[in-house]
């Protein structure tokens, strides 16, 4: 994870983001399609994966963000220009002309949005930390409200919930399990009730087909109450109940949540062996 990001910021970053301290105001719409493809291309999830969840795990700061601070770099620069220089009394007339929407006023903008605006009415020289900070703040809230809205985020908004980088992605697992957990938690792992939708089943009727229980075919099901998996399963809770009393007391969503961030090598085989064993069931 941390050579992927290292890459993208150096490699790809720099070129959507050049000369973004003057546009950085504008919609990127194209950039932020590279930013998703190369988040996806990491997870190992397709192109209808949620954005939000993907955007979640990644823990990137999104392109937006870049620009606006892009641009808090380069106002920072402008504030202490020699105000006898050309490039001074430019940006002193933008301040005091900001009803053409220049970028003086894009600029304001974006700090009146992060509560910093009495800080540009006083031309103080903005911290660039800080600016990053509320915009990851902000970030965060707009990210809740997108996980809320998605349906198929069911398993995930259980489990989730910091905008923030996730373990099994920073952790050094095999590109296969690293995918398989990734379609697991944001809901896009193949199982009844995602491929249910595809025939327009209702999600009560989307049963699970390996087992006899009659029970929904959800993440949680997959994990914790197919007896198709009972001897996979008891090898990795026999592990884990080893190193954590508490574990057997766990609800299937804090076992989930647990095994997510301190066994993640452990669980990454555990459900690869799983889907493995319910695609050659189902397939032959």
């Amino acid at each position: 994870y941390q050579t992927y990001s290292k890459l993208y910021n150096s490699m790809v970053a720099p070129i959507m983001d050049y000369g973004s301290e003057i546009w950085g105001f504008s919609t990127p719409n194209a950039a932020n399609k590279v930013h998703l493809m190369a988040q996806r291309y990491f997870m190992g999830v397709h192109r209808f994966a949620p954005v939000a969840a993907v955007a979640g795990d990644m823990g990137w700061l999104s392109v937006k963000d870049r620009w606006a601070l892009n641009m808090t770099r380069f106002y920072n620069r402008l504030i202490n220009t020699n105000p006898d220089r050309l490039l001074a009394k430019v940006f002193m007339f933008n301040k005091l002309h900001t009803e053409n929407n220049n970028w003086c006023k894009n600029m304001c903008n974006i700090l009146n949005v992060l509560d910093m605006d009495h800080l540009y009415e006083n031309n103080t020289i903005l911290n660039i930390q800080e600016v990053k900070n509320k915009l990851m703040e902000n970030n965060q809230n707009d990210w809740v409200n997108m996980v809320d809205a998605k349906p198929k985020l069911r398993t995930y908004k259980l489990i989730k919930k910091d905008y923030k980088p996730e373990q099994y992605l920073m952790s050094n697992l095999y590109k296969y399990e690293r995918s398989l957990l990734a379609q697991l938690r944001i809901g896009i792992l193949p199982l009844h009730i995602e491929t249910g939708r595809y025939v327009n089943l209702r999600p009560e009727e989307r049963l699970c087909k390996i087992c006899n229980n009659q029970e929904i075919e959800d993440e949680v099901h997959f994990l914790f109450h197919c007896e198709t998996y009972t001897n996979e399963r008891a090898s990795l809770f026999d592990n884990i109940n080893q190193k954590s009393r508490d574990f057997s007391e766990m609800n299937d969503i804090c076992k989930l949540d647990y095994l997510m961030k301190f066994h993640v090598y452990a669980f990454g085989h555990y459900v690869k062996d799983i889907y493995t064993k319910r695609r050659k069931i189902l397939y032959n």
